[in-house]
């Protein structure tokens, strides 16, 4: 995937920047025809979205629109570069904007600029450069502004610079394909890729509804309900009003990596190197180098009980009519994400040296600070020593004038009138 951003505007004294983003997925390498020629059963995200309108028992006009099945069978790579559904032929051509003649996870959004993002650029100050001021998608009516939260948002392509240590332990990033923020939160340094260090942050399913602030103290959600984002999207294609019930899509880690996945009815094993995500950033400039995003899709679905004859075509039970068919809910996996995501070779190089140079220079003024240290020991110690030498010389001559010096009372003895009279007289 490449990401860019397109028609960019200077605001505020070129404080801030209002752009588009264009993200442009593309197969990386050559993939094996028979891998492209693999069909599957996969779940129909719209019509799943559809159907929760009814509850169990839906409106046979419902079936007519979105078929008997909640899977569609196809090509598993279509779920991603687009597919074509009865639902979805029956309202595409209400669709508006681009890409439209298909449905799929990346084919909506693919080589268009529909969200658009204003930012503070952080010429002033770094530690608010990507911060987030507003946002608006054109696939959904969805729009947020920094005042509608009560932490800082970033817009996930521009982060702050974030020093050595960190001084953020989050990253608050909003997410625009599902209209809300997730958190990146600081887990370790280490020297990979080429850097003697990294801050490598990893994500975390905070749900703002229940921890607003998004701190580091904020615990992790095993899912996230990002229904209302996908019903906008659903709602702004087919004009209609009514908005689909809340808990039905819903965004986790794959195999619930890190909670319980009893919901799903099967014993996950989940590891951290093939199930977490993760971002590495350069410290000084808060550069991202590079990301590996994990994340799934499900689906907490009405599932319709269907009849599946010798010829592979569906009917409900023949005991039941479409009217009196009963659904039962079923929590389905979807669509599992794994995306790795580097810096360029030509920005990465020249981050890199400058990066190596940085380090040099830290290095230097450590050692600087070190000799300004020893030098500053060593004055208070000459010092030190002068003052000692400086009293140790003036207790030693009182000591030798006390020495040499009459006592008072042979002073009064010698200048005593009897005695001097005495004296005279002999």
């Amino acid at each position: 995937v490449v990401v860019k951003k397109n028609n960019v505007e200077w605001l505020n004294n070129n404080t801030q920047i209002h752009y588009s983003i264009e993200r442009i997925f593309t197969r990386d390498g050559e993939y094996k025809q028979s891998l492209l020629d693999q069909e599957g059963a996969f779940v129909d995200i719209l019509r799943v979205m559809f159907r929760t309108k009814f509850s169990r028992i839906a409106d046979p006009i419902f079936y007519i629109l979105g078929g008997n099945n909640a899977f569609n069978y196809s090509k598993a790579i279509d779920k991603l570069e687009g597919y074509i559904s009865p639902i979805f032929a029956a309202i595409s051509s209400r669709m508006q904007g681009p890409n439209k003649e298909k449905y799929g996870f990346i084919y909506r959004t693919n080589g268009t600029n529909g969200f658009n993002y204003t930012i503070h650029n952080g010429i002033n100050n770094l530690t608010i450069k990507g911060q987030m001021i507003d946002f608006a998608s054109e696939y959904t009516t969805f729009k947020t502004a920094s005042e509608d939260w009560q932490t800082d948002i970033f817009d996930g392509l521009t982060f702050p610079a974030l020093g050595n240590p960190p001084n953020r332990k989050v990253i608050n990033v909003f997410q625009p394909d599902f209209c809300r923020p997730l958190q990146l939160r600081y887990n370790r340094t280490v020297a990979a890729f080429g850097f003697g260090q990294l801050h490598e942050y990893v994500l975390k399913l905070v749900d703002f509804e229940k921890c607003p602030e998004m701190d580091e103290n904020c615990p992790e959600a095993d899912k996230l309900d990002i229904t209302k984002c996908l019903s906008g999207r659903l709602i702004l294609i087919t004009k209609m009003n009514a908005e689909i019930p809340e808990e039905t899509i819903f965004l986790s880690k794959p195999h619930f990596y890190g909670h319980n996945s009893s919901s799903t009815n099967v014993n996950f094993k989940p590891d951290f190197h093939q199930h977490e995500s993760t971002i590495y950033f350069e410290p000084l400039t808060g550069t991202p180098v590079r990301a590996q995003l994990r994340i799934q899709l499900n689906t907490n679905a009405w599932i319709d009980r269907l009849k599946l004859n010798a010829d592979g075509s569906t009917e409900f039970l023949h005991y039941l009519s479409p009217t009196r068919t009963r659904a039962v809910r079923r929590f389905v996996p979807m669509v599992w994400i794994d995306q790795l995501i580097n810096l360029n070779h030509e920005p990465l190089n020249r981050l890199q040296r400058a990066s190596y140079m940085l380090g040099k220079f830290h290095y230097v003024h450590q050692l600087l600070k070190l000799g300004y240290i020893i030098f500053a020991c060593l004055l208070l110690i000459s010092i030190v020593i002068v003052i000692e030498l400086f009293l140790l010389n003036r207790r030693n001559k009182m000591n030798k004038d006390v020495l040499y010096q009459p006592s008072k009372d042979q002073e009064k003895e010698l200048l005593s009138p009897t005695k001097a009279s005495t004296m005279t007289t002999a």
